[in-house]
């Protein structure tokens, strides 16, 4: 989950677009799910900083769904899914993302 406005989301995009080249070809998806307030908000800043991977816009109308679903403290929140949609962790953080995708892949 992510947001265009959100500081630490933007600060995040250069380490997750190396982590995504290096990764990806070893089965590594990334699905971004944008709460922005607006579609053009975040349609504006993919224009301008483009990403590698899948990125959808959520509707207000299903963020309430996406947070009962998958409940997250703030922006930006990872979680990691495997290949079957199941969810493995609720709980990563920037610095130890790297270990965690080389253990789940390994595992694979």
């Amino acid at each position: 989950m992510w947001r265009s406005t959100c500081s630490h989301c933007r600060d995040f995009l250069p380490e997750l677009e190396k982590l995504y080249q290096k990764y990806h070809p070893l089965g590594l998806e990334v699905y971004a799910l944008s709460t922005d307030n607006t579609v053009e908000d975040w349609r504006d800043f993919l224009q301008k900083q483009p990403t590698s991977w899948i990125n959808v816009f959520v509707t207000s109308e299903k963020r309430n769904d996406v947070v009962r679903t998958y409940p997250y403290a703030g922006t930006p929140a990872l979680i990691a899914f495997h290949k079957d949609r199941r969810v493995l962790s609720r709980v990563l953080s920037r610095e130890n993302l790297e270990a965690y995708i080389e253990e789940v892949l390994r595992e694979q």
